[in-house]
């Protein structure tokens, strides 16, 4: 994106963004197999490898990884399938959470967000623990309702949507730190304009 900005050919960074993503499902796809949990849980060989209970986080990094470079390619069915075998497995909570994240933007990257919304109001905590990705997640569910009903000219939705994402980004000012605040309040501001630019648009039509 940046180099783009910079004046490249966008459609070479593009094409050139999108090997890299076929790169790395190759080798996500390998390390996957590498890793495929064996054994008992718990167990570690005479050998001095991993114990079974860290093959299978491993594993289900890899799967998680998977599914999220699936969805940045565009094939949703496939990182459909990756959530689908970390959701029948017994998760760490942080990765539980991620899974979580990762399902809903599966989600956004469809036409309908409402779909997302379901997934949100499942929670976004497991056991008290909450993840800065998650919330960000929610962030986005929020705005990408709100995009739509500004498009939908529904401005009571839109307002609606707009203080939920605002109210997000207080959480995460009070649980995540600078970073993730910055990242939230950037992509506020950037829906903020985009969203009123659109209005304007609408009005003049």
């Amino acid at each position: 994106r940046l180099e783009a900005e910079l004046g490249s050919d966008p459609d070479q960074v593009i094409g050139d963004a999108r090997d890299m993503l076929r790169q790395a499902v190759r080798a996500l796809q390998a390390l996957r197999d590498a890793a495929a949990p064996a054994g008992q849980p718990g167990t570690v060989g005479r050998d001095g490898q991993r114990s079974a209970v860290e093959r299978q986080r491993l594993h289900s990094q890899i799967e998680f990884a998977l599914g999220e470079a699936y969805r940045q390619q565009g094939d949703l069915a496939a990182a459909d399938a990756r959530l689908d075998v970390l959701e029948a497995a017994d998760l760490p909570i942080d990765i539980a959470l991620a899974a979580h994240a990762e399902s809903i933007r599966v989600e956004l990257a469809r036409p309908d967000p409402q779909a997302a919304l379901e997934l949100v109001r499942l929670g976004r905590e497991i056991e008290g623990r909450a993840l800065p990705d998650l919330d960000y997640a929610l962030l986005e569910t929020f705005i990408a309702l709100w995009q739509a009903a500004v498009k939908k000219e529904a401005a009571a939705d839109a307002k609606q949507w707009q203080e939920k994402a605002a109210q997000v980004v207080r959480v995460i000012e009070q649980l995540h730190g600078p970073y993730w605040l910055r990242r939230a309040e950037t992509l506020l501001a950037r829906s903020a304009s985009a969203s009123s630019g659109r209005g304007n648009r609408n009005r003049v039509a």
